[in-house]
């Protein structure tokens, strides 16, 4: 995907921004909402001049803007030229050279960051290019390499600011071809990045962390209530309050399809995107909802099959 960006501009070469990831339905009707940008789609860039403090991209059918910077995203190709010469394995479909759940790609030989094509045990074969990946990987792979022969569980995350209203958050197999259920609600002056990054929690000057700091469980993390036996009136009752009806602030929308009509974009300030495989979840976006990491990271590692997704977004406190 080629980027231009120029003041509140951002021309891409493809139907929406991030089309491998996120659902159609997130990219045309939430970021385009929301975010404060102009897309312009299938306008390549010819040439680029500069003069009189200022760039001038050449753009298809004559058009020609005036921008401050460019950015250019070229996308990643891992460097394998090694392979041959050291006689390591590569996987043909995904790119990077072929490693086991240790990260070693033969006897004494580790990889790790963009370049390895690593088996994940709750969700297969993967190759990830996100700088968190990078940085746990490459520590657990020198780890290994002074003996400690250790799994590689992480799961990394990635995350972008759009602006200082809109920013997302994600972990696992974002994959815009799966299935994927949402649970949206209204936004709030507190549900942005700026918001996020200024408070005592936010940790998004650095979005990477060791595996003890994944799993260690944060201040604003709710501890799970301990299991105690209950009299058949209070199950009674508690029958009868999950069968009542969700808050009216509260949509689910199944994006199965990718191509359904979203209402008042309002009602999707916020929200968490489930993508599925079966019943189970493997990959969650979080859209303005920040510091619920380790939640997402805990429900992918359980690995369980899941009826009701709008009960297991209450683990996101869209309501706080």
């Amino acid at each position: 995907m080629c980027v231009v960006a120029c003041f509140e501009c951002v021309l891409c070469y493809s139907k929406t921004d991030l089309p491998m990831a996120m659902p159609a339905n997130l990219t045309s009707n939430c970021l385009l909402d929301v975010a404060p940008v102009l897309c312009c789609v299938f306008l390549t860039c010819l040439c680029v001049c500069g003069g009189g403090g200022g760039l001038f991209p050449s753009l298809m059918f004559r058009l020609q803007i005036e921008a401050d910077h460019i950015v250019v995203a070229v996308g990643i190709r891992p460097n394998t030229d090694l392979a041959q010469g050291a006689r390591l394995e590569l996987d043909e479909r995904r790119g990077g050279y072929l490693v086991n759940s240790e990260l070693e790609a033969r006897s004494n030989v580790w990889v790790a960051g963009d370049a390895s094509c690593f088996y994940d045990a709750n969700l297969g074969r993967r190759r990830v290019e996100h700088h968190d990946h990078a940085v746990v990987s490459g520590r657990l792979a020198g780890e290994n390499m002074a003996g400690q022969q250790k799994t590689y569980m992480h799961q990394s995350m990635f995350w972008s600011d759009l602006g200082p209203e809109v920013g997302y958050e994600a972990i696992g197999v974002c994959d815009s071809t799966l299935p994927t259920v949402a649970v949206w609600a209204k936004a709030t002056a507190k549900d942005t990045p700026a918001a996020a990054a200024a408070s005592a929690e936010g940790d998004n000057a650095m979005r990477s962390e060791t595996e003890e700091q994944a799993s260690a469980p944060k201040e604003n993390e709710a501890p799970k209530p301990k299991k105690s036996k209950k009299s058949k009136k209070a199950k009674k009752a508690e029958e009868e309050q999950s069968a009542a009806p969700a808050p009216a602030s509260v949509k689910e929308v199944e994006l199965v399809n990718q191509e359904e009509k979203t209402p008042d974009p309002e009602s999707f300030g916020k929200g968490v995107v489930f993508y599925m495989r079966e019943k189970k979840v493997v990959g969650i976006l979080l859209w303005n909802v920040f510091n619920r990491m380790p939640v997402a990271r805990k429900v992918i590692a359980d690995a369980e099959d899941h009826e009701d997704l709008t009960e297991l977004a209450k683990h996101f406190n869209l309501h706080e």
